[in-house]
């Protein structure tokens, strides 16, 4: 039987590089639900009933109202990254355990490291 791929959202406001993550995701085995805008994102998910592993994101304004729509739409807590050029001053970003945030300029390798980390199962030991 063989193993699905993990679903992670991608939601970037530059198409180029919504793209090259888009393949750098791919080749990191994932399947890739991407989109430019939060409208265009929507519709895709739609018909999604898999949740993802990850929601990716550039969009600093709207950050938190993003990750908590993705979030009710699958009905639970889904680890995010959120890139930002300035530093974030929203509170609720900075407070939110599940969300990594990253420069804009990150190197593909941390990124890689960071995404490997955050859609890996929560250890708890007792």
């Amino acid at each position: 039987m063989q193993h699905e791929p993990e679903i992670i959202i991608l939601l970037i406001d530059d198409e180029l590089v919504c793209n090259g993550l888009t393949l750098l995701l791919e080749d990191m085995s994932f399947h890739v639900i991407s989109a430019c805008t939060y409208l265009e994102l929507q519709q895709l998910l739609k018909e999604s009933i898999t949740t993802p592993s990850l929601f990716i994101s550039n969009n600093e304004q709207t950050a938190a109202e993003i990750v908590q729509g993705i979030r009710k739409k699958f009905n639970g807590v889904i680890p995010a990254i959120l890139f930002y050029t300035d530093t974030p001053t929203d509170i609720n970003l900075i407070t939110d355990s599940a969300l990594a945030l990253l420069p804009a300029q990150i190197k593909p390798k941390d990124l890689r490291q960071k995404i490997n980390e955050m859609t890996q199962p929560i250890k708890i030991n007792n």
